[in-house]
């Protein structure tokens, strides 16, 4: 409470009340946030693997990486946690035993006998903005009606 003494000599009192009731909104608030963040990382994944696989199939810039649609096919979300997914192949291999997952490393990164196709890396350079702006909308939504 504040108490400010008028030129009277009266005090004037200042209650500021609704701080216990604001710090609840504000928790609600980041638990919305949180909860609808989480839920558009895992449509955020979802999208990102449907691009890496169009780039592999050769629908994009780089050059196509597809010959049995193996790899293409292998592109999987795995969700890890609270507001956090991973894109990548599964884990599984080519009839002649290398592992999807080592032809992906070959491709993002080039060998001494092939350029790079950096499909996951490009993937992400496109998308990245797309992916800045669902997150924004969604902590604009939830702040909307605080």
């Amino acid at each position: 409470m504040v108490k400010i003494v008028g030129s009277s000599g009266k005090a004037v009192e200042i209650k500021i009340t609704g701080i216990k009731e604001t710090i609840e909104r504000l928790k609600k608030l980041g638990e919305n946030i949180s909860s609808n963040v989480d839920k558009q990382v895992v449509s955020d994944g979802a999208r990102v693997a449907k691009g890496v696989q169009s780039s592999i199939m050769g629908n994009e810039d780089e050059r196509k990486s597809v010959n049995t649609g193996t790899f293409a096919n292998s592109i999987t979300v795995e969700k890890k946690g609270k507001g956090e997914v991973v894109v990548k192949p599964k884990n599984i291999s080519y009839p002649n035993g290398i592992p999807v997952s080592t032809v992906a490393l070959w491709l993002e990164e080039g060998t001494t006998v092939e350029p790079p196709r950096p499909h996951f890396g490009n993937t992400v350079k496109r998308m990245k903005p797309k992916i800045k702006s669902s997150m924004e909308l969604v902590v604009q939504k939830a702040t909307k009606s605080f």
